[in-house]
């Protein structure tokens, strides 16, 4: 089974909290459709009762006026004829009402669709007919009135029964709906929060083994998913870096140790001993000695150079900028008339750089340096150091043949690719790019410098 993402385990319990509310207001609203129909009930009794009452009325009315119109007794015929046609009208609009007509049974409705036809107004209306038939048909209406009246209180006894066992019935589903979706909510977030401890503690874990020199950590395996498999990788990433860099750090570190400890032993032991020769040959002095003395000088001036190379120690006395100047100076002298160096140095703020950095920045310039004169032939290289407030910028253009600044290019070649390891481990930024001139290269470093000074020594 496919394990769940962040989200759905966060929408799991919101989702089935509306669905239970869904649900509630489904049952509400068919508990008031129920209610609406029983109400609607109520209404049409309540119609259709005050319709046979109306038409009872008309047909007591209607009576007496037959009864007036057998025997007028000098009464205004006119008038009692306009009354009759009204009440005729009443009676007829309230008995034939639809709602009233669909209630009664199919022997009273045939009966009174005769009686309307019956006391219907006519030019030969019979008053006595008229008598007959109402008399006849009233009290069947008076009875048809009383059951529906009768039925209408039932109605409304059933009405509020039935109200007051639905009101009764939402307050508990109600209650039952709410309490179901706390439980869901506060089990589906322990549940939710059990996974997510589980996973960030592991998260955690790597995290504290990383603090704690670990640099191969176990991380959780499983399939990718969500942000915090992410989060997993991006410390499996990390981890790996840092494996690495640590790694170079310690070969770069160690590699230095090494440069100083065979500096010192040459210093402190081939210098020694060639000093000794020396002084022993200057003590016999003659022609042939006096020119091996001179052979002896070279080979311990080339012999210094050496050691100014694994280490040059003006470094930790003078600093970076000193010791590079110098660096310079000397290279100029030994480079032939067609080929210029030029050198712009500042101060790049001593004392904010570690002593690590100023080997690694001394390094790389040497290494750029070398590779200008010895692979790109170049005529003509400018050496820039300085500092631009808090960054520091190193940059070595020349004029030679250049090369292709695509990755491959620049990780194959063992100069270039330490030259990046050194910057990599400062936190330094180093790109390759081509120079001003007509043809060669730019060596373009930068150093984000702290704010405060550096403690460290020199290893």
């Amino acid at each position: 089974m496919r394990p769940l993402t962040i989200r759905t385990h966060i929408s799991i319990a919101p989702i089935v909290v509306v669905i239970l509310l869904f649900g509630l207001v489904a049952y509400t609203l068919h508990q008031v459709g129920i209610i609406r129909d029983e109400n609607e009930s109520i209404r049409q009794w309540s119609r259709i009762t005050d319709r046979l009452y109306v038409a009872i009325a008309a047909g007591n009315r209607l009576s007496l006026l037959a009864h007036k119109l057998t025997a007028p007794n000098g009464a205004d015929v006119d008038d009692l004829h306009f009354d009759y046609l009204e009440q005729s009208r009443i009676f007829s609009d309230n008995i034939l009402y639809p709602q009233c007509v669909n209630k009664m049974t199919e022997s009273t409705r045939e009966q009174m669709i005769a009686v309307e036809a019956a006391v219907r107004y006519t030019d030969n209306l019979d008053p006595a007919a008229v008598v007959t038939e109402l008399d006849r048909a009233l009290p069947q209406l008076e009875n048809l009135y009383q059951t529906w009246r009768s039925n209408k209180r039932a109605a409304y006894t059933d009405y509020y029964d039935n109200l007051q066992s639905i009101i009764e019935q939402l307050t508990y589903v109600s209650l039952a709906v709410l309490l179901l979706c706390i439980v869901l909510t506060i089990a589906l977030t322990v549940h939710t929060r059990r996974i997510f401890k589980r996973r960030i503690g592991n998260l955690y874990n790597v995290a504290q083994a990383l603090c704690e020199g670990n640099t191969a950590p176990p991380v959780e395996s499983r399939p990718h998913v969500d942000e915090l498999d992410d989060l997993a990788g991006c410390f499996t990433n990390m981890a790996r870096k840092l494996v690495h860099s640590v790694s170079s750090s310690k070969v770069l570190e160690g590699a230095e140790a090494e440069r100083r400890r065979i500096a010192m032993d040459m210093h402190d032991q081939i210098l020694a001993d060639l000093t000794a020769i020396k002084r022993a040959i200057t003590d016999k002095a003659s022609g042939e000695n006096r020119a091996l003395v001179t052979e002896l000088d070279n080979v311990m001036a080339s012999i210094r150079n050496i050691i100014d190379d694994l280490h040059p120690q003006s470094i930790e006395l003078l600093g970076l900028r000193a010791t590079l100047e110098g660096h310079l100076n000397k290279l100029k002298a030994s480079l032939p008339e067609n080929c210029e160096i030029y050198a712009s140095l500042s101060d790049p703020g001593e004392q904010l750089l570690s002593a690590s950095q100023k080997i690694n920045l001394y390094r790389i310039a040497i290494e750029a340096i070398n590779n200008a004169l010895k692979h790109a032939r170049a005529s003509r290289i400018e050496v820039t150091l300085r500092r631009d407030d808090a960054t520091l910028l190193l940059r070595i253009e020349d004029n030679g043949t250049g090369f292709d600044f695509d990755a491959d290019n620049v990780d194959n070649g063992y100069g270039l690719a330490n030259m990046r390891e050194r910057a990599a481990l400062m936190g330094a930024d180093i790109r390759w790019q081509h120079s001003r001139f007509s043809s060669g290269t730019c060596v373009l470093l930068t150093l984000r410098l702290k704010t405060e000074p550096s403690e460290e020594k020199m290893p």
